[in-house]
């Protein structure tokens, strides 16, 4: 992430690694992983510490915004995308940004940026708002399963961590377009998948457990 310069990427981490703390519900972890965000938090925003080496510095800038001449751009082509939307709530149909025999050359010459401009210009504000929510549905689903149905450790790490993985890119997604991106769309929907079926893994796993006693209990 640092090498590729990927700024939008840090995201993941801080909001992926967020939410895997709360769903452990281990006190603990919960504390000091707090105390390890904020303090990582304040070294980007508020220090100028290790200024000099060229990575550190590119990622600092995505924490001023305000600062970087790339976002200052893309909320500019933001703003004229808006307009331009104003009078198309269903966007410019499917496609349309990947197409080079587009109509509306007005529409070929804004860069999309990031997978989610790409749906609102695809599909317009009615389209995201949609997609967004199916998402918001889709997170707040796995976090109750992970929270409340999941009994096995193990198993809830690995199934946290793919959720957490999903959650990340799709905010990451608001300044790059990653989430579709092959091969992480189909990588990231089939880690939803084993979420939603984490319960019948969890009933299998605890049979299991049940199986091995009674076997060990007759063995002895």
């Amino acid at each position: 992430m640092f090498i590729s310069g990927t700024r939008s990427a840090l995201i993941i981490p801080f909001l992926g690694y967020g939410i895997f703390v709360i769903l452990s519900k281990n006190k603990k972890v919960i504390i000091l992983s707090v105390i390890f965000l904020a303090g990582a938090f304040y070294f980007f925003y508020g220090t100028n510490y290790l200024e000099s080496v060229s990575y550190i510095r590119r990622m600092r800038t995505a924490f001023h915004p305000t600062e970087d001449a790339s976002f200052m751009l893309r909320v500019e082509n933001k703003m004229k995308l808006r307009r331009m939307l104003a009078d198309k709530p269903f966007g410019y149909g499917i496609g349309s940004t990947n197409s080079s025999g587009q109509d509306d050359s007005e529409i070929i010459t804004i860069p999309p940026d990031s997978g989610l401009v790409r749906i609102w210009i695809e599909t317009g504000i009615v389209g995201l708002s949609i997609y967004l929510l199916i998402m918001v549905l889709i997170i707040g689903k796995g976090c109750y399963i992970l929270f409340f149905k999941i009994k096995d450790p193990e198993l809830k790490g690995i199934e946290s961590a793919l959720l957490c993985g999903f959650a990340g890119m799709l905010a990451a997604s608001y300044t790059n377009d990653i989430f579709m991106m092959f091969p992480n769309g189909p990588i990231l929907y089939m880690s939803i998948a084993f979420v939603f079926l984490a319960e019948n893994y969890d009933k299998e796993i605890e049979e299991n457990k049940k199986i091995i006693l009674k076997n060990n209990e007759k063995t002895i």
